[in-house]
């Protein structure tokens, strides 16, 4: 498993791409119409806005995504995604659900995922 973003140079047509974002851009759903969704690593659309918003700093935007990761089992999460590239919106470097969900998995499987 490894992580990026939609609009990395580094994504190829061959890649088991999965979007973990509420909404892929229609452009790389054209270029890459084989990338699938995971929607229960998905945050719930009024999180996202709330921080984009400002109404919630990234601590509490941590927090309450971890407790929707937490209700899942990472070992399936794993196993269903182990050879896939999760992707969302954020460029590398910048706060993201995806690099969480990275956190979470090596922290509850001590299996390694790294951005692409």
């Amino acid at each position: 498993m490894k992580t990026s973003y939609f609009f990395s140079s580094k994504l190829v047509g061959d890649m088991n791409l999965v979007s973990i974002a509420g909404l892929a851009p229609k452009e790389i759903v054209e270029i890459f119409p084989n990338m699938t969704t995971y929607k229960d690593l998905q945050p719930p659309k009024q999180l996202v806005m709330n921080y984009k918003s400002g109404k919630i700093t990234s601590k509490q935007y941590t927090i309450k995504y971890k407790d929707q990761l937490n209700k899942l089992d990472p070992f399936k999460i794993f196993q269903d995604l182990e050879n896939s590239v999760l992707l969302c919106w954020e460029p590398k470097g910048q706060f993201c659900h995806r690099h969480l969900v990275a956190d979470w998995i090596y922290h509850t499987t001590g299996y390694s995922v790294e951005e692409l």
